[in-house]
């Protein structure tokens, strides 16, 4: 894990290994950050956030309380995921650009693109990407 400069982490969160955390960076209570994730600088993540694995978040972002995304496109096969006739699931990145704000209880599909510069307010439900500079209204679903 690599910590940048003036960052605050706060109690408990679940950071896992490989991730790395620009400057200024604030992580909020009981926020899970999966494998290898990037987060840059100037990022704040609130409370009860769910980072995904490999997924990057880019300078001067905000995710509001309760975000969360996923890694894999469907729940693995067999009972509670552990049959050994899984199907391959293709990792597919998630990644929100700079200058972009998420609001509370917003979910993010694999594979997604935020563009720079976006308003995405609180409980959207995204499937696809989201071009530079887009809003998106309270209870948006963007398929």
């Amino acid at each position: 894990m690599n910590v940048g400069k003036n960052c605050f982490i706060g109690d408990p969160v679940f950071i896992r290994e490989g991730v790395s955390i620009g400057d200024n960076t604030i992580i909020g209570t009981f926020v899970a950050i999966e494998t290898k994730a990037k987060i840059g600088s100037n990022v704040t993540i609130q409370p009860f956030s769910i980072i995904a694995k490999e997924m990057v978040i880019e300078d001067n972002v905000f995710l509001g309380p309760h975000f969360s995304c996923a890694d894999a496109p469907y729940v693995a096969d067999g009972e509670h995921g552990l049959s050994k006739n899984k199907r391959e699931v293709p990792q597919k990145t998630i990644v929100i650009k700079e200058d972009s704000r998420l609001g509370t209880r917003c979910t993010v599909a694999p594979g997604v693109t935020i563009g720079k510069n976006c308003f995405i307010k609180m409980n959207c439900q995204i499937y696809k990407d989201v071009p530079p500079n887009t809003t998106l209204s309270a209870g948006t679903i963007w398929k």
